[in-house]
């Protein structure tokens, strides 16, 4: 998390932002923002102010917050934060992009606006296809999981043919029937990957975050990262209905998956007991 505060000593601006941001976090909606504090250090109270928030280059559409007024040593935030990341911006990024977020804070009180306080923060936009790790947010890795691509339909039909030549049921439903089947699909889910001949590879060139590798791109190039495969079993298992997870460890990432139809208390935990009963 990045804060900054301002070096007006009259006026300042105080802002607590996420220092990273990428597509995931555009499509999950969270907040980039946290919190905003202007803090009216002056002997007296002014009225007509104006926050105006831009990015350079346009990652968000500019915003400006309006203060009636603000007392004599007193601060104001605004309620929400709600300055939401430009889509076609991070949809479209292909490489990491150095950018700036300005806040300027200016007195309306006479035809030419007064600078009351300015601050520039350096944040990172990156490349649509790269994880931000567990810096600010790991929960957004699950954005990563993409069970409806076509990709994934072509291993279902596999899957289901193989639990066909094993004389079970061919069926990808989920926890409607037995934890047995549950079994069985996880089982038809692995021998279909491990017939693909994937090779363990290197991540993606990146300056900034780990590139993740969709499944087209894996069955196109037979390369993979742990964290790459683990994301496709992922996808696979919640397209079959299943509730799969994704479990990092210090150099590692693998794929889990709950037994019963059940599901964690929250997105992201480090609960290893828990983890041990699924």
């Amino acid at each position: 998390m990045s804060t900054d505060v301002a070096l007006n000593k009259a006026w300042e601006i105080q802002i607590e932002c996420f220092p990273k941001l990428n597509f995931a976090l555009q499509q999950s909606s969270v907040p980039f923002i946290r919190h905003i504090s202007i803090c009216n250090n002056t002997d007296e109270g002014k009225d007509n102010i104006k926050l105006q928030i831009s990015a350079t280059p346009e990652f968000i559409s500019p915003k400006i917050f309006e203060i009636d007024h603000l007392d004599s040593k007193k601060s104001w935030s605004p309620k929400q934060c709600d300055i939401k990341l430009n889509y076609s911006f991070f949809a479209n990024l292909s490489e990491t992009v150095n950018a700036t977020l300005k806040l300027k804070l200016v007195d309306c009180n006479s035809d030419e606006e007064e600078i009351l306080a300015e601050e520039d923060i350096d944040v990172a936009a990156l490349a649509a296809n790269a994880w931000t790790g567990y810096s600010p947010m790991p929960q957004l890795l699950a954005a990563f999981v993409t069970p409806n691509l076509k990709s994934i339909s072509e291993i279902q039909r596999k899957m289901s043919a193989w639990l066909a030549r094993e004389g079970v049921r061919d069926a990808l439903d989920g926890y409607q029937s037995t934890k047995t089947h549950v079994e069985e699909m996880l089982q038809a889910a692995y021998n279909v990957l491990a017939n693909q001949h994937i090779t363990y590879s290197e991540p993606p060139a990146s300056f900034d975050g780990q590139r993740i590798r969709f499944a087209s791109e894996i069955f196109k190039d037979k390369l993979a990262t742990c964290l790459d495969i683990s994301l496709l079993f992922a996808s696979i298992l919640e397209q079959c209905g299943l509730h799969p997870l994704i479990l990092l460890t210090k150099n590692h990432a693998f794929v889990g998956c709950h037994a019963v139809n059940t599901t964690f208390y929250d997105a992201f935990f480090k609960d290893l007991q828990a983890i041990k009963l699924i």
